[in-house]
C-alpha cells in the first residue's frame, strides 16, 4: 500500500503527519487511539482532547484536526501521527512529545449563577478535554477567557472575565489561574453556616461582619474562613475544624436584589484538651523542662528559670 509523508507546522508545535492513501479509495472506522510518549498525561483525557472515538468513520481532515487539538492544549512540544489499517479498521497512534510546563487548577472565582460543572462543559467548546486544569503557558488561559465570556453573553449576561494567578498557599511553587466575573455587582447580603454546633452560627456571622457588602470572591471567602474563622475553633481547642468550599447564589430580596446569599459549610471536629508533655534527651536543662511543664499546669516558676 502506497503511502506519502505530509508536514505540517502549528506555532509553537510541530505536527508530522504519515498519511496513507490507496489506489482505490477504502473506507476505515477506528478500531484504537494509542499514544507515544506520554510520561506525565493521563492516556483517557489525552484521547478525549482529540475528540476521535473509537469506531467513528475515519477521515484524514478529522485528524489532522484532532493533531491540532493536541497542540493546541499547550501540553505538548511536538505531535506527529501514524495510522495501520486492518482490512476495514485502523489504528491511530499519536507519537508525541510532552512540554516542559506545569499545569494549575482552575478557580471559577464569582461565577454565581453556574456550577462548576456548567462552566467546565462551556470551557469544552473551546478547549477540548479540558477537565478543571491549565497549563501554565501558552494561549489556553485567553481561549479560556473567551469561551466563558461567550456562555456569559449566550445566558444574558452583560460582563467581561478578568483574568489573574495567585500562589495556591504561603510558599508554594504551584499556582492557581482564577478567572472572574467584572462589570457586575455582586455584595455578599446573607450568610449561613450550616455544621456550626459548639460555636453558635450567630457568632460565626458576627465575626464575618467585614464580609457584608463586599463583592464575593470565592477565593477571598475561602482564605477569610481559614485564617480568621478558625482562630474562633483553634480557641475552642477544635484544631481539625474545617471549612468547605463556599457556596454561592444570586439572593433575590427586596433588601438585596443583585446581591449573593453565601453558604459556608463547617465540620468542627472533635475538642482537643492538654493532656501531657514529654520530652526525650533533655539533660543539660532538666530544670528548665520541669518550669515549662508546671507553666502549662498554670503554676509558678522560679527565678532564674523560663516564666
Amino acid at each position: 500500500m502506497p503511502f506519502h509523508v505530509r508536514l505540517l507546522t502549528w506555532l509553537p508545535a510541530l505536527v508530522l503527519a504519515l498519511s496513507l492513501q490507496t489506489a482505490t479509495p477504502q473506507t476505515f472506522k477506528i478500531a484504537k487511539i494509542e499514544f507515544e510518549g506520554l510520561n506525565q498525561m493521563n492516556a483517557d483525557e489525552i484521547i478525549s482532547t482529540t475528540e476521535l472515538k473509537v469506531g467513528q468513520q475515519f477521515e484524514l481532515s478529522a485528524l489532522d484536526a484532532a493533531a491540532q487539538r493536541l497542540v493546541d492544549s499547550g501540553f505538548f512540544k511536538n505531535v506527529a501521527y501514524r495510522t495501520r489499517p486492518n482490512r476495514d479498521q485502523i489504528t491511530i497512534t499519536f507519537v508525541v512529545e510532552e512540554a516542559k510546563v506545569g499545569s494549575s487548577r482552575v478557580i471559577f472565582d464569582n461565577f454565581i449563577w453556574f456550577s462548576d460543572t456548567d462552566l467546565i462543559a462551556a470551557v469544552r467548546q473551546e478547549v477540548p478535554g479540558f477537565s478543571g486544569t491549565a497549563p501554565d503557558n501558552g494561549d489556553t488561559v485567553e481561549r479560556i477567557t473567551k469561551s466563558l465570556e461567550h456562555f456569559l453573553h449566550e445566558n444574558k449576561i452583560e460582563a467581561t472575565v478578568s483574568y489573574m494567578t495567585s500562589q495556591d498557599s504561603v510558599g508554594s511553587v504551584s499556582q492557581e489561574h482564577i478567572f472572574s466575573v467584572t462589570g457586575v455587582p455582586m455584595p455578599i447580603c446573607t450568610v449561613h453556616f450550616p455544621g456550626a454546633k459548639n460555636i453558635p452560627e450567630a457568632k460565626l456571622i458576627e465575626s464575618s461582619k467585614e464580609l457584608f457588602g463586599n463583592d464575593y470572591s470565592n477565593k477571598f471567602v475561602s482564605i477569610f474562613s481559614t485564617k480568621t474563622l478558625f482562630q474562633l475553633y483553634r480557641e475552642a481547642g477544635q484544631l481539625r475544624a474545617a471549612f468547605s468550599p463556599p457556596l454561592a447564589k444570586p439572593e433575590a430580596t427586596a433588601t438585596c436584589r443583585s446581591g449573593v446569599d453565601l453558604t459556608i459549610p463547617v465540620d468542627e471536629g472533635l475538642i482537643y484538651k492538654w493532656d501531657k508533655a514529654e520530652w526525650n534527651g533533655i539533660t543539660a536543662l532538666p530544670d528548665a523542662v520541669g518550669c515549662i511543664a508546671q507553666h502549662a499546669e498554670r503554676t509558678t516558676c522560679e527565678r532564674g528559670q523560663i516564666r
